[in-house]
């Protein structure tokens, strides 16, 4: 078995990732864009296009998509369920 290498203790901060909607947005706009070109019914087409380009201009736009959880919160966490080695 092989040695595990030490544990850092450094301060690091944890990147997550926010929920979006933007993925669902996107699959039913390319849903109607791709319905409305195979039916030849080119108003629902368009109308799926538009909103294709409308969730990706806004997800574009949307800076504020991820947030940062110090490592002092995490261990404080961990410290209170009891998970933190003695």
């Amino acid at each position: 078995m092989r040695p595990r290498a030490p544990r850092s203790r450094e301060n690091h901060s944890l990147h997550l990732p926010k929920n979006t909607a933007y993925p669902f947005f996107l699959g039913a706009g390319f849903f109607v864009f791709g319905f409305g070109l195979v039916f030849s019914w080119w108003v629902v087409a368009a109308l799926g296009f538009v909103g294709i380009a409308a969730a990706l201009v806004h997800a574009w736009f949307d800076y504020d998509e991820h947030k940062h959880v110090h490592a002092d919160v995490i261990r404080g966490h961990e410290a209170a369920l009891g998970r933190l080695p003695a």
